[in-house]
């Protein structure tokens, strides 16, 4: 059954709070819902064409399959939800962990989940700090993209920007470098072509400039 709650301001409106209420992001969303309401999955905004609808609602099949037969037991289907529901963002951190322990992944499925869950555990602490701090994780995130444990360059790309404005703040021209450069990979990867990548590095590049000629300078 179609179901079409349109956006209003209306004092007292019956839907006024449904995108919140269902998690969704941005306008228009659409998502596929369950006979009771309840989200299934989201329909990103890359897919709202015919053939993206139709392929997302199909995705929401499988994904009450998947959890049709994790809640009957089975184990290589459970490993294969957990990965949905980390895709779909349908998973809060602990409860990621305590299930990664209890499912029994392929080896590819190990890999999957040990990236997510590290994802997930960057969005997390970025969420808990937020933007205006999020440049206190900066040392730590570049440790661990230096030593691992190494995020995947599908990484929130506040990853970076949380090294970027640390290096900023510490005039560290080699580690900016180094953070401008896992940006621009991840960027690329995640948004090919995209017209506001090339603004973006831009203003990166030029505060780069500005750490090397401070650095040349002695000013540093």
């Amino acid at each position: 059954m179609l179901f079409c709650g349109i956006d209003s301001k209306a004092k007292g409106w019956k839907y006024g709070n449904l995108r919140e209420q269902k998690g969704l992001r941005g306008i228009p969303s659409l998502a596929f819902l369950e006979a009771d309401g309840s989200l299934v999955i989201y329909v990103p905004p890359k897919k709202r064409t015919v053939a993206g609808i139709h392929s997302t609602g199909e995705r929401a099949a499988e994904f009450l399959r998947l959890r049709a037969a994790t809640a009957g037991g089975d184990h290589a289907a459970a490993a294969q939800f957990l990965v949905m529901q980390l895709e779909e963002r349908q998973v809060t951190l602990d409860d990621a962990v305590a299930r990664r322990a209890r499912v029994e992944p392929t080896k590819d499925q190990a890999t999957t989940l040990d990236r997510m869950i590290l994802h997930l555990r960057i969005s997390t602490e970025m969420a808990a700090k937020g933007q205006k701090r999020r440049h206190e994780l900066g040392p730590r995130f570049l440790e661990m993209w230096t030593n691992g444990p190494k995020p995947g360059l599908d990484v929130s790309r506040g990853f970076w920007f949380a090294i970027l404005e640390w290096a900023e703040r510490e005039r560290r021209t080699t580690e900016f470098a180094t953070a401008l450069e896992g940006l621009r990979r991840s960027v690329q990867h995640s948004d090919p072509g995209a017209l506001w990548i090339p603004n973006l590095l831009v203003r990166y590049e030029k505060i780069l400039d500005r750490l090397q000629t401070a650095k040349s300078n002695g000013r540093v």
